[in-house]
């Protein structure tokens, strides 16, 4: 398990939670608080030459992706999701072991000293940190990350709902409103982790019952045809991306 892989993994999805219910293309605003904000939380690290390459990577994906959102007519889900899996890749590259630049020793007195006074800090060992930070990794992918896969492939297959106030909307396209469309991506994410920890627990007759009370809840609803495919398409993605990050995540943590 490669920590630094993951701190910096992690931090990038933390940068990126500003995405959730957010339909709008990223501000410059935004844009400029998530990288100043990574950039400073990979001081952790040491300033190896790879260390200004990873620097550089933020600097040019981050804008980058502003850039395309506000020009490029393609979905917003699509480049958010491509821009994650671009920024994996060159982070798996830059900390390989013969490229990696470790964590800054210097560092390591002032975490000490600060477990003697705080027990959050007191509690995150060496055994644990590792897990720790392999379980963040999952939640993060599924909070987030994850959505913007789903939502883009049902654009993709012309299955996502337009909103209602939307002008024009052919009389075959499903509708929903902003309220509800928002309930739903919530009800998606806590559905995600739910079966995320059932699966790290072996527990996976529980997720039958997370499907049944979402069947349950939108029972009426399902009379809809186009509906109840969105439903069905979308709910099934989401179990199947929620255990593939589970067993990724089991596999991390041996």
């Amino acid at each position: 398990m490669n920590m630094e892989f993951l701190y910096a993994a992690n931090l990038l999805m933390l940068g990126r939670l500003f995405f959730i219910m957010q339909d709008a293309p990223i501000s410059l605003k935004r844009m400029i608080i998530a990288t100043v904000t990574q950039v400073f939380a990979l001081m952790a690290l040491n300033l190896t030459p790879v260390w200004f390459v990873l620097i550089a990577s933020l600097a040019i994906i981050n804008p980058a992706l502003y850039l395309l959102e506000k020009r490029c007519p393609c979905s917003s889900d699509g480049l958010r999701f491509s821009a994650l899996l671009l920024s994996l890749l060159i982070f798996s590259i830059l900390f390989s072991p013969p490229l990696t630049p470790g964590f800054n020793a210097n560092l390591t007195p002032i975490a000490q000293q600060m477990s003697q006074y705080t027990l959050l800090f007191s509690s995150l060992d060496s055994v644990k940190l590792p897990h720790g930070m392999a379980i963040l990794f999952g939640l993060l992918l599924l909070a987030n990350e994850v959505n913007h896969l789903i939502r883009y492939l049902l654009g993709l297959f012309k299955l996502a709902p337009q909103e209602e106030s939307k002008k024009n909307n052919p009389a075959d396209t499903l509708t929903l409103n902003r309220q509800e469309y928002n309930a739903g991506r919530l009800i998606g994410i806590l559905e995600r982790i739910l079966i995320f920890f059932f699966v790290l627990a072996d527990q996976f007759t529980a997720i039958a019952f997370i499907i049944a009370a979402k069947g349950f809840a939108r029972f009426k609803e399902l009379d809809q045809r186009q509906f109840a495919e969105y439903v069905l398409i979308g709910t099934l993605m989401s179990v199947v991306l929620a255990i593939i990050s589970a067993s990724l995540v089991k596999q991390l943590l041996g």
